[in-house]
């Protein structure tokens, strides 16, 4: 049985990737109040995947598939430059 629906076994808030593996970026959360930058974004890869869990929270967890990924790295490699 699965913590969050929908979201697979390995990618559950409790299964923890290798420190290695994960990295938080601080950035701003435009539903919740609170001041800029203070939302904790938890970026893990786990296998082939990378997965984003704003508030480390579990509960909306994004896994990126390693297509996906790459058109997010492409499209901000497009806007930041």
């Amino acid at each position: 049985m699965t913590d969050t629906p929908g979201v697979p076994e390995q990618h559950q808030p409790g299964q923890r990737p290798s420190r290695a593996n994960e990295r938080t970026i601080m950035v701003t959360c435009a539903t919740c109040p609170g001041a800029r930058g203070f939302t904790s974004l938890r970026v893990t890869r786990i296998g082939g995947d990378i997965v984003l869990d704003p508030h480390f929270a579990g509960a909306c967890v994004l896994v990126f598939n390693e297509t996906a990924a790459t058109a997010l790295f492409d499209l901000l490699g497009e806007w930041v430059g």
